[in-house]
């Protein structure tokens, strides 16, 4: 007796499974894009948190350690990803010059913040922008340092690190010098600011930093 031979079927997806799987795979990236956008924000932000207070308190450490005085600039650039010769319109950088009393003397590179993040330019959330702190808007003159690709196209404002390691900032409890970095992308939601934010105070009459974040 002849028997045919047998033959495995292979087994495959139904139409409806695989739709289901579909489904599933569009709901955990409807779920997980979100998630990870505000996490690399979050880390954005920590990143130019971070390296202010560092600048800061290199600068504060090295008027102290070399008995001189330590300028510290806050450049407006051209917004992030526009040509470079922008109207400069975002706080979004710093630098720090070493004060030999005749000329200044970079200390490093300009720090340039992530993609997006800024200087708050509400006086409110950055007193650093009020006429109440001695940090008025300065524009680069003859023979000043270039920034990078923008070269003197910026403004600053600028304070100084004394030898003693206070500031040459106004010392009043009415006064106080603080500047907060915000995500200018994030959505603005109480008191014209965004849910998340790092401020940064520093203490005039010390010169010591502190950071604030909700």
């Amino acid at each position: 007796m002849n028997h045919a031979p047998f033959r495995k079927q292979n087994a495959a997806f139904t139409l409806i499974e695989l739709l289901v799987v579909i489904g599933i795979i569009a709901l955990l990236a409807a779920v997980s894009v979100p998630a990870f956008n505000r996490m690399v924000k979050a880390a954005a932000l920590s990143n130019a948190g971070f390296s202010v207070t560092d600048q800061l308190n290199l600068a504060r450490q090295t008027a102290l350690s070399r008995n001189c005085s330590v300028q510290v600039r806050f450049y407006c650039l051209p917004v992030s990803g526009n040509p470079s010769n922008s109207a400069p319109s975002d706080y979004r950088a710093l630098q720090i010059f070493l004060d030999n009393g005749k000329t200044l003397e970079p200390l490093g590179k300009p720090v340039y913040f992530p993609s997006q993040i800024i200087i708050a330019p509400n006086t409110l959330a950055s007193s650093i922008m009020s006429t109440d702190i001695s940090m008025p808007e300065t524009t680069p003159g003859n023979g000043d340092f270039p920034v990078g690709e923008y070269g003197t196209n910026y403004r600053y404002r600028s304070f100084y690190f004394k030898s003693g390691g206070d500031t040459d900032l106004p010392d009043s409890q009415d006064k106080l010098v603080f500047l907060t970095l915000i995500n200018k992308t994030d959505k603005i939601v109480d008191n014209g600011m965004p849910s998340n934010y790092i401020t940064i105070q520093i203490e005039a009459s010390t010169g010591r930093v502190k950071s604030y974040r909700p």
